[in-house]
């Protein structure tokens, strides 16, 4: 018996959302929030370590105590991560949420949970621009032409790596994002 924390990460178009997915406490499920476990109010602090594609060290967010919660989220947009950010970018991005409190006794506590994911909106945009900068290409043409060419390949790796993705994958996923993201040529 214990809490275990969780949390789920959705990919929206310019931002992603962090969500409380713990669940509950109930005869049939003795690990989520309510006695004999933490209950929400108890908790003080809840920060997000967040770390995008090819970042050594995590970014901090103070996510607030009030997302410790079952269904709670919390939604980051670009700027919450650095004042350069202009974008969420396509690929691996890991996010650790830490929840920290006092039970009514006065012991603190600390709750982790740890999610990985891909995201893929960057280079979707990228090769559905790709795709429009080809489509007055003759259809005689198409396998001439090095645009077209390489936007087919690019857009039937995309398919590959959403395809891992929903295998759970997530490796070989992010390695496609990757090369996706070296040869896309539309601008993004």
């Amino acid at each position: 018996m214990g809490l275990v924390a969780k949390i789920s990460i959705e990919e929206r178009v310019g931002s992603f959302v962090i969500k409380d997915v713990t669940g509950l406490w109930s005869s049939s499920y003795t690990y989520g929030y309510g006695l004999p476990n933490i209950v929400p109010g108890w908790v003080t602090s809840v920060k997000a370590y967040i770390t995008p594609p090819g970042y050594v060290n995590s970014i901090l967010v103070d996510l607030g105590s009030s997302f410790a919660g079952d269904g709670n989220e919390y939604q980051i947009m670009p700027w919450d991560l650095s004042s350069q950010n202009t974008k969420i970018e396509s690929g691996l991005w890991m996010v650790e949420v830490v929840i920290q409190g006092l039970n009514p006794s006065g012991v603190p506590f600390t709750y982790n949970a740890v999610n990985k994911c891909v995201f893929t909106k960057e280079v979707e945009c990228c090769i559905d621009k790709m795709i429009a900068g080809t489509l007055n290409t003759p259809l005689n043409d198409v396998f001439r032409e090095e645009k077209s060419r390489t936007t087919a390949e690019l857009s039937v790796l995309l398919n590959r790596a959403l395809n891992a993705l929903c295998c759970g994958d997530i490796t070989s996923s992010n390695r496609i994002i990757t090369y996706i993201k070296l040869h896309c040529q539309c601008g993004c």
